[in-house]
């Protein structure tokens, strides 16, 4: 990804800002007259445009210089949208430990992600949430607020346990939160920037726009395939070309689906998504070294990403 400083853009020149989500929607048409729709993101992507009239010299200033700082379109930012910024049901009140499920523990994963959820029902459209706000994250597990045993990661939006929770337990969370964008590719011909009177002055457009859509889904990623083994009797070593959605009904305890070796693997994901058919059984999924990197209850999915930890390739999982 592309690089990012973690500084907000500045709160009184967000205010006021115009944008919200953007989709991308395939849409076929038959000849019937009837249509076909595909959701190309998994996730909105959010776009806003900062332009302001008749604000001071000095914010104007301040502006310019945030620009320059970021290199036009280069560098990210934190982005506060007013009318969403939290993961209250209101969007803007106070965060509570009970806001969103973000996971259901299974005794071995300790690392769950920060979400938002819109919707109700079985409509529900989750967004990731990478950028929480320094002390504004709470947790609950069983509906139980945490006040210890865990920290959140502020750049990537984890919740880190220092003991996985059981197996069974819900996690719930809530938090402030910030949109990862940068400015749009058109800032770097032309920011123009009007000294209209006395101390005041204006720019015409600001145009921001989210940098990355999470889980995002390009045309050609439903079509990774899927592998199904069954029954899933001996321990399975995964490669890339496997495809992407990999189910396994396993008939005797202690079996290993191994991940490929990380050499070579792009960072991100999620690369597997691994699904455990069988009712009872529990199977783990290791890296090329035999560390487990999580266990599969029966009837769970896991999410399996690739990630940078200090200076190590790890493979990660979440819950999906």
């Amino acid at each position: 990804m592309s690089a990012f400083d973690e500084v907000d853009f500045p709160d009184d020149i967000a205010y006021g800002s115009s944008g919200g989500p953007t989709f991308s929607t395939g849409v076929i048409v038959v000849d019937s007259g009837g249509d076909e729709r595909t959701a190309r993101w998994q996730t909105p992507k959010k776009v806003y445009d900062a332009a302001y009239t008749q604000r001071t010299l000095s914010q104007i200033r301040t502006l310019l210089a945030f620009v320059i700082a970021r290199k036009g379109a280069a560098r990210g930012f934190r982005f506060k949208d007013f009318n969403d910024f939290t993961t209250a049901a209101d969007h803007v009140g106070t965060p509570s430990d009970t806001d969103v499920e973000i996971g259901i523990g299974d005794g071995s994963t300790r690392t769950f992600q920060l979400v938002k959820k819109y919707g109700s029902g079985s409509a529900i459209t989750s967004w990731t949430i990478t950028k929480p706000v320094t002390g504004t994250t709470v947790v609950s597990i069983d509906d139980v607020a945490q006040t210890s045993g865990w920290s959140v990661n502020l750049t990537v939006g984890w919740v880190v346990f220092t003991v996985a929770p059981a197996i069974g337990e819900v996690i719930k969370a809530g938090c402030e939160f910030r949109v990862p964008c940068w400015f749009a590719k058109s800032i770097d011909k032309e920011l123009r920037a009007a000294i209209e009177e006395y101390d005041t002055g204006s720019i015409t457009s600001i145009p921001i726009e989210q940098g990355q859509i999470e889980n995002e889904v390009d045309d050609d990623y439903p079509y990774r395939g899927s592998l199904e083994i069954n029954p899933f009797s001996a321990s399975y070593s995964l490669t890339l070309t496997d495809g992407f959605v990999i189910s396994l009904t396993p008939d005797t305890i202690g079996l290993d689906v191994i991940l490929p070796a990380v050499a070579g693997v792009p960072l991100g994901g999620p690369h597997f998504m691994i699904h455990n058919n069988d009712v009872t059984k529990s199977f783990n999924i290791v890296d090329e070294t035999d560390t487990i990197v999580a266990t599969v209850a029966a009837g769970e999915k896991k999410l399996i990403f690739l990630s940078n930890v200090g200076a190590s390739r790890v493979w990660i999982s979440l819950a999906s």
